[in-house]
């Protein structure tokens, strides 16, 4: 056929035409590229198909039996094949498949504020500082994934060439210094914080110094509390790191200069609290006092999306998260407990599977979507623990406790304790009912003076 084609264009007068001026069937092999493009159109006429989702035919059967495909809330916005037709990616490095999220559907982390300061008044107000606080985690999570790109892997170290230590007498790493800043900056310039307490600073700061400005917009209604990176030794490692917060409403007296009371209040007075953690993805949770919600970072739109609406703990799980690395240390009730949930011949009658990643957030974020129990006892030698009240178990447990679950110091509810001083430390317990009640129990046992 292509020999008669080529010489039709012989007689017809003048030089011989080039096979590709005699149609796709002049060249060798191109019915077979035909059809290939032709089945690739087709199946991108059949996945941008529907608008409320993607299904292939309920009757498509595989070897391992029926199988579906569903994008939900989602629409495709182009499937190109290299070098055919269809629409282009926008930008150099455009990915030729794009997921667009459907606006009808999707709620984002200031939508949602919005809709919460409708159904609770008092949610309004906060809403520029719970909008500041996700800003900074934002900011905090570009420097945790691209760390060695910006040289803030490692230790900080001063002038001299020292590394420096924090209040807690822990060595401080770029990162924290670099992350303790910019959410210092981030919360107070986004107005209505008057002051704020972070576990890597000695003193609480007034926002007007933190700004350097004594401008009026820097003496609003709350004081804000955060551990500024959580597990900060996870990050040269390539693991989960957190940012922990809390926001309080400023007393009256302490508008009038003594600071520290806008601080030393129990945890029942915080008005929100929150964590949010960089791991594979970036999620940001936050609790306002209605419930638990969980949102995660669109790294395209930069927009924090609801993924997680109003949750609740199991009311027993099957994760325990302890650094058994001090269990030498630990009191006996406490090792009692463990040993218990390893060998399941607790009073809880099962075994538990172990999860420990060095990084509070990470920890309580799987207990809180699965269920079980963390714990950081105090020892022998340190009573008191290691995690800090004011900004770890205080502001975990108040948003544990809105999803069902429960926050102790071994004898009762963390939310009871008034912080003596802004560094104080205790023993610390989080979790499903169950399992912290059973802790709680063994604690109370004869010769247990400390409970940790």
């Amino acid at each position: 056929a292509a020999g008669r084609a080529h010489t039709e264009g012989v007689r017809g007068g003048g030089e011989p035409r080039p096979p590709s001026q005699l149609g796709i069937m002049g060249r060798p092999g191109a019915v077979h590229k035909a059809t290939g493009l032709l089945l690739l159109l087709l199946l991108q006429q059949l996945l941008l198909g529907p608008a409320d989702g993607l299904r292939a035919p309920p009757s498509a059967k595989g070897r391992r039996g029926a199988t579906r495909l569903r994008v939900k809330d989602a629409s495709l916005d182009s499937l190109s094949p290299p070098g055919g037709s269809g629409p282009a990616p926008q930008g150099a490095g455009a990915n030729p498949l794009r997921v667009r999220r459907n606006p009808k559907t999707t709620k984002t982390f200031a939508r949602f504020l919005e809709i919460e300061a409708l159904l609770e008044p008092r949610v309004e107000p906060l809403r520029p500082t719970l909008l500041s606080l996700a800003k900074a985690c934002k900011s905090i999570s570009e420097l945790v994934r691209n760390a060695a790109g910006y040289d803030l892997d490692g230790m900080f170290e001063e002038s001299a060439g020292q590394a420096t230590v924090n209040v807690q007498g822990e060595d401080v790493k770029k990162l924290d210094v670099v992350t303790n800043r910019m959410l210092k900056a981030t919360v107070c310039a986004g107005g209505g914080v008057s002051c704020v307490a972070s576990e890597e600073e000695d003193e609480p700061q007034l926002c007007a110094f933190v700004m350097d400005n004594e401008n009026a917009a820097f003496s609003g209604d709350y004081a804000v509390v955060f551990d500024p990176l959580d597990g900060s030794a996870n990050i040269d490692q390539g693991l989960s790191a957190g940012t922990i917060f809390g926001v309080y409403q400023v007393p009256e007296h302490a508008k009038r200069g003594d600071w520290k009371a806008a601080l030393l209040q129990p945890g029942s007075q915080l008005l929100a609290a929150g964590y949010c953690l960089y791991g594979s993805s970036t999620t940001l949770v936050l609790t306002t006092g209605r419930g638990v919600n969980a949102f995660s970072l669109d790294e395209v739109s930069g927009d924090f999306i609801l993924r997680h609406e109003n949750i609740k703990m199991p009311r027993s799980g099957a994760y325990f998260s302890f650094n058994e690395g001090n269990y030498a240390d630990w009191h006996a009730p406490v090792q009692d407990f463990v040993d218990g949930l390893k060998t399941g011949e607790g009073r809880l009658q099962r075994r538990y599977s172990g999860r420990y990643q060095g990084a509070l957030a990470a920890d309580v974020h799987t207990i809180l979507l699965r269920g079980g129990i963390f714990g950081y006892p105090g020892t022998v030698s340190k009573p008191a623990g290691k995690l800090r009240l004011l900004y770890e178990a205080i502001p975990m447990s108040f948003l544990i406790e809105q999803a069902g679950g429960v926050g102790s110091d071994g004898h009762g509810r963390i939310l009871h304790r008034m912080p003596a001083e802004i560094h104080e430390r205790v023993p610390f317990f989080i979790g499903s009912a169950d399992e912290v009640g059973e802790l709680e129990r063994c604690l109370r046992q004869p010769g247990d003076s400390d409970g940790a």
